[in-house]
């Protein structure tokens, strides 16, 4: 079931941040972002799980008529896409009397029994209606995460997710034959624009950041570095 696995999986890149550090954290991440982007099944319950957790309206056959197109939709995929996320996570947590659970239950249970339904379903419509309380709670500021990384990854561009599937294959002769051209082909767009400029300060400039670049090119490469100079590079296309 989609919404179990899913926090199962984000439940198990928090241990491992805590357990074994920010860089065994990145490269499970990396595997997490790059089965979403190459599986449109699971992109798409991403997001309308994402929606259910953090939509609110105001007007309850609305929200009805939201729950329900939603399942509609979701079940109209081939549901056996999600075993997909199984290899990412070791333990599967309980995800009882939660938002998610409703959903796994109305979408993957075949067998639910008229009156489940109903309670799933009104389970759905309850907190899609809401009252939004002046005060943030704990739980409200983790649904804004998950929000914010859904988001984060519905962005990432095409160079993005090949960085990130570089990392998660872990071959690091891959990854520094990566960085080092990466490194190479910024400088060349630098040298570039310091020929056609004739402001002596920008000149400075430009000539500071390619000075910058050339020390980077004995440093260890690293997701945070990349993106820095994916960014870099883009702001003299």
């Amino acid at each position: 079931m989609f919404g179990q696995l899913k926090e199962s999986i984000l439940s198990n890149l928090e241990k491992t941040y805590q357990e074994k550090g920010e860089k065994d954290f990145k490269k499970s991440f990396a595997k997490y972002v790059k089965v979403l982007k190459e599986n449109n099944v699971l992109r798409e319950f991403n997001e309308v799980y994402n929606l259910l957790n953090t939509m609110r309206f105001e007007n309850e056959d609305i929200a009805k008529e939201f729950v329900e197109e939603s399942i509609t939709h979701l079940k109209s995929f081939d549901l056996t896409k999600v075993d997909a996320l199984k290899g990412l996570t070791e333990n599967v947590v309980i995800v009882n009397n939660t938002i998610n659970e409703s959903m796994d239950q109305l979408v993957f249970n075949q067998k639910l029994s008229l009156v489940d339904k109903v309670k799933y379903k009104t389970i759905l419509v309850k907190h899609l209606t809401r009252v939004v309380e002046n005060i943030a709670s704990i739980n409200e500021s983790i649904d804004k995460i998950n929000e914010s990384l859904a988001d984060k990854i519905s962005k990432l561009n095409e160079e993005q997710v090949k960085v990130l599937n570089l990392f998660a294959e872990n071959n690091e002769s891959t990854i520094n034959g990566y960085y080092t051209t990466l490194i190479e082909n910024t400088q060349n767009m630098v040298e570039e624009t310091i020929n056609k400029a004739d402001d002596i300060i920008v000149v400075k400039k430009l000539l500071e950041v390619r000075s910058k670049l050339n020390g980077m090119k004995s440093q260890k490469p690293s997701l945070e570095v990349i993106d820095n100079i994916l960014d870099l590079k883009k702001s003299f296309e």
